[in-house]
């Protein structure tokens, strides 16, 4: 998933950076720090930085546990328009990806 800032001219892979909340603003943090938008209260940076993750979760996220796949199987679930964790509970091999495009737009106020 990508986060695109208030200003609309600079996107960044959620997973990727830390997200992080400090007083009014939510900024991205790998290298360096990111400021992806400014708000009046820190109550709101916080909703935000609360919606980014839910949005992240979101309602097109499948999780499937002990299910194996052939080769086909997984090519079809690649093709699928949402986010796919597989894991199996029986090894410690987890198998995640993400198909589909995600930009979670920061709120302007």
């Amino acid at each position: 998933m990508r986060i695109m800032n208030q200003h609309r001219n600079r996107s960044v892979n959620f997973d990727n950076v830390e997200i992080r909340v400090d007083d009014t603003r939510v900024f991205a943090e790998s290298d360096r720090n990111i400021i992806l938008g400014e708000y009046d209260t820190e109550e709101r940076a916080l909703e935000v930085f609360q919606e980014i993750h839910k949005f992240y979760v979101g309602e097109n996220t499948l999780l499937m546990n002990n299910v194996e796949f052939d080769k086909t199987g997984l090519e079809e679930l690649k093709n699928i328009d949402m986010r796919t964790i597989l894991t199996k509970t029986d090894s410690s091999a987890k198998v995640e990806f993400i198909s589909g495009n995600s930009v979670y737009y920061m709120p302007i106020t």
